[in-house]
């Protein structure tokens, strides 16, 4: 009966002996683990302030320096306006700069933009390129170079612009 008492007593102690040794083996394997990239598929996010902003798309890349989305679909939905952009490509920088690449289209209530690159900077509240666009809307067709948006001024200027004026069919 001692023998197994002291068997027992051994066993015990050699497990809770194990047990903190493999709890601080784990912790310091943790320590060492470090984060390169997370990937989110299908995802969506939502905000709501004084707008209500809602960003989908098919992949979300965060790799620490700036996010990568794939197939971006934006909405903001304001008192005034609904606005939709998408892009095939967008990458946000983390220091407030938007960079939306291939197929870029914004469609507000009235026109339509279409480009192949936009940047956003959040910060100053622009948005600029310097490739074509094109504007559409309902009578018109305006294509240009070089595009800056004053966000807060909504004012929005082109170079080298060409406009198509479409009459309106009067029954």
């Amino acid at each position: 009966m001692k023998k197994i008492f002291i068997y027992m007593i051994f066993f015990l102690s050699s497990s809770v002996i194990f047990y903190f040794v493999s709890t601080k083996l784990e912790e310091s394997k943790l320590k060492n683990i470090t984060y390169k990239n997370s990937t989110i598929y299908n995802f969506t996010y939502v905000k709501k302030n004084s707008q209500k902003i809602i960003v989908k798309g098919e992949k979300l890349i965060d790799n620490q320096k700036n996010v990568l989305i794939q197939n971006m679909k934006a909405y903001i939905n304001d008192k005034n306006k609904n606005i939709k952009i998408s892009s095939e490509k967008a990458i946000y920088d983390k220091k407030d700069l938007l960079n939306l690449e291939n197929n870029v289209n914004i469609t507000t209530n009235d026109m339509v933009l279409n480009t192949d690159y936009l940047t956003v900077n959040f910060n100053k509240d622009i948005a600029y390129n310097f490739t074509d666009n094109k504007i559409f809307s309902k009578n018109m067709t305006i294509s240009g170079k070089n595009l800056f948006f004053d966000i807060k001024k909504d004012l929005l200027k082109l170079e080298k612009v060409k406009t198509i004026i479409k009459e309106e069919k009067i029954d």
